[in-house]
């Protein structure tokens, strides 16, 4: 598993392989997009991998997963670019995507993968 980062590049390629050589017989059921919630910078999800990954309706299949929380010295700070990421990420979470947090804990982790495996779609 590589790990890309950049402002158009902040997901995880499966085994290694660029989005692009997927074929049709994948089947992607959920997709977790991570941002570093200590960051300044906002980035917009890449609308057009998901929907290549899920299919139409992809939305309610991504999480939109808000990290490093246990990172921040002022939590308020974490809060306010949530804020500023839940209005940036607006459309997507109108079409069924939603915003959780991630603690730094495996506690956290196994919530977060429960709650896509819990969401309709």
């Amino acid at each position: 598993m590589t790990l890309r980062t950049g402002p158009a590049h902040d997901f995880f390629c499966l085994m290694g392989h660029p989005a692009s050589s997927f074929g049709k017989n994948i089947n992607v059921t959920g997709i977790l997009y991570l941002y570093n919630i200590t960051q300044n910078r906002m980035t917009q999800p890449p609308h057009e991998l998901f929907q290549k990954l899920c299919g139409d309706g992809f939305h309610a299949r991504v999480l939109l997963v808000t990290t490093m929380w246990e990172k921040l010295k002022n939590r308020d700070d974490g809060v306010r670019r949530e804020k500023g990421l839940k209005e940036h990420w607006n459309e997507m979470m109108i079409k069924g995507s939603a915003v959780v947090r991630h603690w730094g804990t495996k506690k956290s982790a196994w919530d977060v993968v429960e709650t896509l495996v819990k969401t309709p779609g």
